[in-house]
């Protein structure tokens, strides 16, 4: 009885929020995608965000338009983004964390860019194809991701600077830290939700002179004990900011597909699937 008491406030929620129309179109979609694991049907945003996705591809040749990554190659291929692939080849993707990396690094002189959970590999790509760090340690679980990055590296003719590995762990990443300087390293973390068990019980001495950006999923984890543990961790070896997200300007690219959109459909090119609002912490090291 309980679990056809949630269903009936499952599905009573979508109506209240979307109305008959759409909220049938949601539950045929996810009835599609339970049987055969591919969503067969898109809902009216969905659908508007996949042609707008299509016609960035069309006009940007898959290069990064505009801003600190501007003409990196991307294959139109991506292991894990819904539609969001235009923003990246706007330049637009997570462009507070583009520019505060920028600014740090010119800030410090960093030379090293050590990429923890690196997805397909846009911020390394662009960091080092436009030459704001000399190389790159990128480090990703899924085998398919590195396979894009590898592909993207040889487009880019930038894979001699690139090293990758698979999962990380504390272990592996100290042997690879043994050749580099660590007060010349950008860590850039985002792991979903493992960066509390990483960075949460070791003792951090090994890295507290260098800098790090995660992007902070506690509202993925339950384990308050183990929150409490990561935060406190950070903060016996580092200076602690936050980075919170910020506003896109679509405006700034003069295309002649862009100037004719709608504002409706400009503010969908550069939204990036976030469940809800989200920010990043940035570490340096106490004097």
């Amino acid at each position: 009885m309980s679990f056809l008491y949630k269903k009936f406030e499952q599905y009573k929620k979508l109506y209240l929020s979307y109305g008959i129309y759409s909220s049938l179109i949601i539950l045929v979609n996810n009835f599609f995608y339970k049987i055969f694991k591919k969503r067969y049907l898109l809902g009216p945003i969905d659908y508007h965000k996949r042609y707008l996705n299509k016609k960035v591809i069309e006009i940007s040749n898959l290069k990064v338009m505009s801003g600190n990554y501007k003409g990196t190659y991307l294959i139109n291929k991506s292991h894990w983004s819904k539609f969001d692939f235009a923003s990246k080849l706007l330049g637009l993707y997570e462009q507070q964390i583009q520019n505060f990396i920028v600014k740090i690094q010119k800030k410090k002189a960093l030379k090293n860019f050590i990429n923890i959970g690196c997805g397909d590999g846009y911020h390394a790509l662009g960091l080092v194809k436009n030459k704001f760090f000399e190389k790159s340690i990128c480090y990703e679980i899924s085998p398919e991701a590195r396979e894009i990055l590898r592909t993207n590296l040889k487009e880019n003719n930038i894979e001699n600077n690139f090293i990758i590995r698979e999962e990380a762990n504390l272990d592996k990443i100290k042997d690879d830290l043994k050749n580099i300087n660590i007060e010349e390293t950008l860590f850039l973390i985002d792991i979903e939700g493992n960066e509390f068990k990483l960075l949460c019980s070791e003792d951090l001495n090994f890295i507290n002179q260098g800098y790090l950006i995660i992007e902070d999923h506690n509202f993925m984890l339950n384990d308050n004990e183990l929150k409490k543990k990561f935060y406190s961790n950070i903060k016996k070896f580092f200076n602690l900011e936050i980075i919170n997200n910020g506003s896109r300007n679509t405006f700034e690219i003069d295309n002649e597909f862009l100037n004719n959109l709608n504002d409706d459909s400009r503010f969908l090119l550069v939204g990036e699937g976030r469940p809800k609002k989200m920010h990043w912490i940035f570490l340096s090291p106490k004097e």
